[in-house]
């Protein structure tokens, strides 16, 4: 769904909002990855606000898709530091979770896209934000600004991509993208841990590999060790050259 057509869901007495915003051409051309990612915020902001509703409190999960990911991805961070900083969130409050990945839409001048998953009836009590600080560094140490995942109230988890780092920001295991999903397999199930589950509650995986003819080894890899679960392996460039792979979930 795009240009910020809405779902409401009915999960239970839940409900939520997934809008999944894109640009024209008309809008992408001549925008670089800063401005595009102003506009789609902007978009966003335009659609919540006659709802009450508000990006601090109510969105509870992001994904950002950026063309050529080594290129554009620091001025979408910049970008969303900036609105986060105008919206009233900070290092002393919180941010969100998110993925941030490599990926494309078909406009041709479009280098970010974003997804936002918003639950009116959230309120900032509802929420427990997920660090894991013995094993992953917060985030803004390296500049960026989401929250490694987000515990409702409702027990709902959603743990943001992932990859394999340690607590002090750097990247474990370069060069080995199994010894990496190891890794990040250990920092999720600390983010879990800290929000009272672990990787055996998880109902899947989704999966981003830098390189696809990872692809063997990877799917492998995860039939061994969750043969149970199903999975989803993309082809989606992670942040950081060094990263090779990573990887989300949620828990419900």
């Amino acid at each position: 769904m795009y240009d910020g057509q809405i779902r409401n869901t009915a999960l239970g007495a839940r409900r939520y909002l997934f809008h999944s915003l894109r640009l024209r051409e008309d809008e992408a051309q001549g925008r670089d990855s800063y401005a595009q990612a102003r506009l789609l915020f902007d978009k966003y902001l335009g659609l919540i606000r006659p709802l009450g509703l508000e990006l601090k409190t109510h969105c509870v999960r992001t994904w950002i898709y950026v063309r050529d990911i080594d290129a554009n991805y620091a001025g979408l961070v910049k970008a969303r530091n900036d609105v986060f900083a105008e919206e009233g969130l900070s290092l002393d409050t919180h941010y969100i979770a998110s993925t941030g990945i490599g990926g494309a839409t078909d406009g041709r001048s479009s280098v970010v896209a974003i997804d936002f998953l918003t639950r009116p009836d959230i309120r900032e009590s509802d929420k427990t934000y997920l660090k894991a600080l013995s094993h992953l560094s917060p985030t803004h140490d390296y500049g960026v600004s989401f929250e490694r995942g987000v515990r409702l109230s409702d027990g709902h988890i959603y743990i943001s991509g992932t990859a394999s780092i340690d607590r002090c920001g750097r990247v474990v295991n370069e060069g080995n993208v199994l010894a990496q999903a190891d890794r990040l397999l250990e920092n999720i199930d600390q983010l879990l841990r800290e929000g009272g589950s672990s990787l055996d509650k998880v109902p899947y995986f989704i999966v981003y590999l830098r390189d696809i003819s990872d692809y063997p080894l990877v799917d492998a890899y995860m039939q061994r060790r969750f043969h149970y679960l199903p999975r989803v392996i993309l082809e989606a460039r992670v942040c950081r050259p060094a990263w090779l792979i990573e990887m989300e979930c949620e828990v419900r």
